[in-house]
């Protein structure tokens, strides 16, 4: 069945998600879907810039997903190019209910445990210390990676309800993000210790600036970060980079991993997410929510793009400040130094190597 718009009413008719067809050379909606038309008002001849965020439309990959905001409401987006036309499909449920059952008061008791686990293991490490009993290093190195997992669980838990019920803590200000995504890979290139991936940071020779919360955009690119050293191995380059294209910056991470099988990226950012029980390292699948949701904090839109064996690309697209904004925001200029090495221990504990939960990082 060849991809025009007649073949589509007969596939998507009765498709409980909306979809839209658009032609690739003047992105014109030529083919809408009942539920398009009642989810987004969607009429065939219309510019799709209407109904779809221009950095998706503008996007020339041939298959990616998506998240964005669409009036007010955050929507998933699977996107797939072909003979001529682009087909987006929206979920009628795009926003999982799944965050809301995840048991809070077991994060909160989970918060008290490692408390008590920290002051603990600090203990111990000033106890072999003082006796000079190296034999006992390797082990609790070992517990404090392992702290830093569970610890990170317990973050990514009580961050992703914050972000589900609109109660996180966002503090934006004028910010040049090079600065801040500059400063946090330096800082995860000093923990990759034993690690055979390199990772290469590049930005504009003209800064840009946004409306951002420093600690909420280094948490998003620890997060992608993580998710990309988990897949990259054998001597491969993590590539992050920054570009200014039309009003929005954007921020890539490139791996040449293992990639996302297309079965699995399909539900990344849909309400089915689950994570992969076969790979006890893969973690919960949290950290790719948190994104995305810091992402729409910033008026920005995520995209992942990934081929199996070939690697995966993940970009965030923000706006540039404007002017009005910029006389809005500015004041004096404060440099952002983040709190110490505790966010990137945790965030990237799922890939640093043991040895690097030694009592030098908690002098």
């Amino acid at each position: 069945m060849s991809l025009e718009p007649r073949s589509l009413e007969a596939l998507f008719e009765l498709s409980r998600d909306a979809v839209i067809g658009t032609e690739n050379k003047n992105r014109t909606v030529v083919f809408v879907n009942p539920a398009a038309r009642e989810l987004l008002g969607a009429q065939v001849g219309a510019p799709a810039s209407r109904f779809i965020p221009r950095e998706i439309i503008d996007e020339p990959s041939e298959r990616f997903v998506a998240a964005a905001q669409i009036g007010g409401e955050s929507v998933d987006i699977s996107v797939t190019r072909q003979e001529g036309l682009s087909l987006y499909i929206l979920p009628r449920s795009s926003v999982s209910d799944t965050l809301d059952s995840l048991p809070e008061a077991a994060a909160a008791e989970m918060g008290s445990l490692l408390m008590t686990e920290r002051l603990a293991l600090d203990r111990l490490t000033d106890l072999s210390r003082a006796e000079a009993d190296d034999k006992l290093s390797p082990y609790v190195s070992v517990l404090y990676r392992n702290y830093y997992r569970v610890k990170r669980l317990h973050d990514h838990i009580v961050t992703a309800v914050s972000l589900r019920k609109n109660a996180v803590s966002f503090h934006p200000r004028l910010v040049s993000p090079e600065e801040i995504f500059r400063d946090a890979c330096d800082t995860v290139r000093s923990l990759l210790t034993g690690n055979d991936v390199s990772l290469v940071f590049e930005a504009p020779e003209e800064p840009c600036l946004i409306s951002g919360d420093p600690r909420l955009l280094e948490t998003l690119l620890f997060n992608l970060l993580s998710n990309s050293l988990l897949h990259t191995h054998g001597g491969h380059t993590v590539r992050v980079s920054l570009t200014v294209q039309g009003h929005r910056c954007v921020l890539a991470v490139d791996d040449a991993g293992t990639g996302i099988p297309p079965e699995r990226l399909s539900t990344l950012l849909t309400e089915g997410w689950e994570p992969d029980l076969t790979d006890p390292g893969a973690g919960t699948g949290l950290g790719l929510i948190i994104a995305r949701g810091i992402a729409e904090l910033h008026g920005g839109t995520l995209l992942i793009e990934s081929r199996r064996d070939v690697g995966t690309r993940l970009r965030v697209s923000f706006p540039l400040a404007e002017d009005n904004e910029i006389m809005r925001l500015r004041g004096p200029e404060i440099s952002y130094r983040s709190d110490g090495m505790d966010l990137a221990l945790t965030e990237l504990s799922v890939v640093l190597d043991k040895s690097v939960y030694t009592h030098r990082m908690f002098d």
